[in-house]
């Protein structure tokens, strides 16, 4: 696959209209050992700076993205697994695809089914499973919850509460003095509920609301929770069912997502999510340093 094809089903320059014979001379270059300041040198009033930057980020990607695929085939071999047909897994464009090419080369064995319609059924199966990211990370809930946080009791339960808080209370009192005390006051204060604690949808969650809550993650002060949504997922595989028919063979429909989607499909949106933030930082940063060479430009000619 060329760069100028990566980066259109990518949509990696988003609107931009660069021909593929300027973006694969490019690739060129990056690959004999142009770096980044040798290809802004080509810049012009098609290949703006950011464009440059476009094809460079694009080239790392896609680089990284065969480096991932000699991984995967090498690991295969000394597993003494059969190899994925090549024609299928060059069509990949990210590790996640390559994952869901693996299971579904599982599900559906060869000598099932006719070989062209065992690969279309491969094929549709890395589809539905990209389906599946988009509808986690445009519907799926995220449930947020402040670690030590213990959410409010809701009404039915209030009377239990009710009869079980007051001893509580009092036992606490009856030894609050010296370094318990200090302990439990910083318990309570850590314990504070995060502004976003509940659920959300996790389209509503991008950019840097995103980032800031997998940093609290991973600092050990929230948890968060993915829920896919099951039936949105039924109805993508409800429409697919032709074109499934050698894989879904044997299998319910919930047992056949199980076991094909479900074992990551949060995961790789969560992934996918942290990658887009990170892009949208990188993007408004580069964009701001331009503007800021663009402003220094401006004010040189005018001395």
């Amino acid at each position: 696959m060329r760069l100028s094809t990566y980066i259109q089903r990518t949509r990696a320059l988003g609107d931009a209209k660069i021909p593929s014979l300027v973006i694969d001379q490019l690739a060129e270059r990056i690959a004999k050992g142009s770096d980044l300041t040798a290809l802004l040198k080509k810049r012009s009033t098609t290949l703006t700076p950011r464009i440059l930057l476009g094809v460079w980020r694009a080239q790392r990607r896609y680089a990284a993205h065969l480096v991932h695929l000699d991984e995967v085939a090498l690991a295969r071999r000394e597993a003494g697994q059969n190899a994925i047909v090549p024609a299928l897994l060059k069509q990949t464009l990210a590790p996640h695809e390559v994952a869901v090419l693996q299971r579904a080369t599982v599900m559906a064995p060869s000598g099932r089914a006719a070989e062209h319609r065992r690969r279309d059924a491969i094929k549709e199966a890395v589809a539905l499973f990209n389906s599946c990211v988009a509808l986690t990370r445009r519907d799926g809930s995220v449930v947020i919850s402040t670690v030590g946080f213990e959410a409010p009791v809701p009404a039915d339960d209030a009377t239990d509460a009710e009869s079980t808080a007051p001893v509580a209370a009092a036992s606490d009192a009856d030894g609050a003095d010296g370094p318990d005390a200090d302990a439990a006051d910083n318990a309570a204060v850590s314990a504070d509920p995060h502004p976003l604690a509940g659920k959300s949808t996790m389209g509503e969650l991008k950019g840097d609301t995103w980032r800031d809550l997998r940093r609290l993650e991973l600092a050990g002060e929230i948890t968060l929770s993915i829920e896919p949504p099951l039936e949105r997922f039924l109805e993508k595989l409800k429409t697919r069912g032709a074109e499934l028919s050698a894989l879904t063979s044997g299998y319910a429909a919930e047992e056949f997502l199980d076991a094909l989607v479900m074992p990551d499909v949060a995961y790789w949106a969560a992934a996918l999510n942290d990658e887009e933030a990170v892009l949208l930082a990188t993007r408004d940063a580069c964009n701001a340093w331009f503007d800021l060479q663009i402003g220094r430009a401006s004010c040189r000619e005018r001395v």
